[in-house]
């Protein structure tokens, strides 16, 4: 992960800037389905598609935890 750039926001009263996050890649180990994956994004808009059942959503969940801290199927972490 790198902080790459500063975003301004503005509102009707003020802006303001704030860093954002740009993720270069992700790698799992013993998370649900994945004994160990590894992902390169691009920097441009990543899709992930599969069948069922082969864990997009493991990714998309192991995203949030590091996002958050926390999961939204957390009762169910392996």
């Amino acid at each position: 992960m790198n902080i790459a750039k500063t975003v301004v926001r503005c509102s009707p009263s003020k802006c303001y800037s704030m860093p954002t996050m740009v993720i270069t890649g992700l790698a799992l180990q013993n998370l649900r389905l994945h004994k160990s994956f590894t992902l390169k994004f691009s920097n441009q808009t990543t899709i992930i598609v599969g069948a069922n059942a082969i864990g997009k959503t493991s990714i998309i969940e192991a995203l949030s935890l590091l996002a958050t801290g926390n999961s939204f199927r957390a009762g169910r972490i392996e």
